[in-house]
């Protein structure tokens, strides 16, 4: 299992359901380490467990040291979810460790609840940490534009976000960037004109005759579209930048 997950966490392109099988498994082996631990009152794990949160509260900590490993130019609201997570791992490790002492029943409450306690601060703060896939805002902005350009034309630049055409509720371009897309391509070559290149991105936007267009670019393609096309992108503090051709 551990290898499983291993190996599809270093994919850029992964979905939920490719580790979705190894939770039943999973399950079945949490319980019968939860029916163990009970009848013999085996309390190593809770130090176990109290050091892994202790680990990753250092781990919190050392992000708020060094934003750059995970965004370029953090806010506010990153340090405080640093230390909001980073204070939530520390009272995790107290807990556990201080009802290890009393009785089962007490602790594997206790366990189960900061657990719970931090799986939900995760899900909630852990986003506003590594923003770099998180194109919901933008997809958010278009979509009031699109509102008043409801046939102009979408384009992704030197990236690709699976979520966008499903918060657009359309199809969009993607300029200069194949990847595993390429294979798909040439089974279905009709869908595979969606893949621009440079030049007919350029002459997309040469076309006096054209619909508008709406390039969605990473901050690390930035000055490189803007040099290309000649515009200038939308300032925001979101990693992925909208760019509008008129």
């Amino acid at each position: 299992m551990i290898s499983i997950v291993t190996f599809y966490g270093f994919s850029d392109s992964k979905l939920v359901t490719y580790t979705l099988p190894i939770l039943p498994p999973l399950a079945v082996l949490i319980a019968r380490w939860f029916k163990y631990s009970w009848k013999n009152k085996v309390k190593l794990e809770a130090y176990i467990i109290s050091t892994g949160f202790l680990c990753l509260e250092a781990g919190f900590l050392l992000l708020t040291y060094h934003p750059e490993w995970l965004i370029e130019n953090p806010s506010k609201t990153y340090y405080l979810s640093c230390f909001i997570l980073a204070g939530i791992c520390c009272f995790n490790a107290i807990i556990l460790v201080l009802f290890s002492r009393s009785s089962v029943r007490r602790y594997y409450f206790s366990l189960v609840t900061v657990t719970t306690a931090f799986l939900l601060s995760i899900s909630v703060l852990l986003p506003k940490l590594y923003t770099t896939d998180n194109i919901y805002p933008i997809a958010q902005e278009l979509n009031k534009k699109l509102q008043k350009t409801p046939n102009a034309t979408v384009i992704m630049y030197k990236n690709y976000s699976q979520a966008l055409p499903f918060y657009l509720q359309r199809t969009i371009l993607i300029a200069d960037w194949r990847n595993e897309l390429d294979y798909g391509a040439h089974i279905d070559p009709v869908r595979g004109k969606n893949l621009i290149s440079l030049q007919q991105l350029n002459h997309l936007a040469a076309d006096k005759k054209r619909k508008k267009l709406w390039v969605i670019v990473g901050q690390d393609n930035k000055a490189e579209l803007e040099n290309q096309l000649k515009i200038k992108c939308e300032k925001n503090k979101s990693w992925y930048q909208l760019c509008a051709v008129n």
